[in-house]
């Protein structure tokens, strides 16, 4: 199995810890026959940061879609992260639909297809706690809502 360590562990806000993700590692290992995965459910900031990725390198940019019950279903997240899959950024939580994901399930998937798992929780993160030293993914941001 691959070393899985953690290559960014950003706690700035959201859109800028994605942007700078996105353009570091995004920009310089994304290329033209590449594809993104992202989640239907995804914030503006992981959209957006992903879209200006796959527009800038010719990579392709897919969804996971939700089943009847809003979740990513087994099924969805295996036919999905596949070869070809370079980057999967999903949410731990929506903060639309309150959905919470599997996460640490996805990022087990990530290897089978070569992929960097990039998690961004926001929405959560004062709710659940956060083990630093034993990261689930690659890339990862946080950020506390002043909310909560």
């Amino acid at each position: 199995m691959q070393n899985r360590q953690t290559k960014s562990f950003t706690l700035e806000m959201p859109q800028k810890s994605l942007n700078l993700i996105a353009n570091s590692y995004g920009m310089q290992n994304v290329t033209k026959n590449d594809k993104i995965l992202i989640s239907i459910m995804e914030h503006h900031s992981n959209l957006v940061t992903w879209q200006n990725v796959c527009k800038k390198t010719g990579a392709t940019l897919e969804y996971m879609y939700t089943n009847e019950n809003y979740e990513l279903s087994d099924e969805e997240i295996n036919s999905k992260i596949v070869p070809g899959v370079k980057i999967v950024a999903v949410t731990q939580v929506s903060n639309v639909l309150g959905t919470i994901n599997d996460v640490k399930k996805i990022a087990q998937k990530s290897p089978r297809s070569r992929s960097n798992h990039s998690h961004r929780r926001s929405t959560i993160s004062s709710h659940m706690k956060i083990d630093v030293q034993r990261p689930i993914c690659r890339l990862f941001s946080i950020f506390q809502d002043t909310k909560c």
